[in-house]
């Protein structure tokens, strides 16, 4: 089994997009821009080794597009900061998971 790869650098090839979330927000809701969607590049990654992409790819492939981008979202909280660790915090579980033996 490949080598788990180095989260917080893998978290630095990473981008968060921020969209209007359908959840919770009273007033705000559907007027300010509260989801955040965390994004990587598993091709184009420089931390990851091929082997460490393979893995990657097979353990997490349902949330991997046909171009290759891993995507993770979250509009559960009611701030844009919030759900940006929220987000975060998933995507560190979800690496460590995939590369359990």
């Amino acid at each position: 089994m490949a080598q788990q790869p180095d989260i917080f650098l893998l978290l630095s090839e990473c981008w968060f997009e921020a969209t209007r979330s359908s959840g919770s927000g009273g007033q705000n809701v559907n007027k300010v821009s509260t989801k955040v969607i965390l994004l990587l590049n598993i091709s184009e990654s420089n931390v990851m080794n091929p082997e460490q992409k393979e893995v990657f790819n097979s353990k997490l492939h349902t949330r991997i597009s046909k171009h290759s981008i891993f995507r993770i979202s979250s509009g559960r909280e009611r701030t844009q900061l919030a759900n940006r660790k929220l987000v975060t915090e998933r995507f560190i579980n979800l690496v460590i998971k995939a590369f359990e033996t």
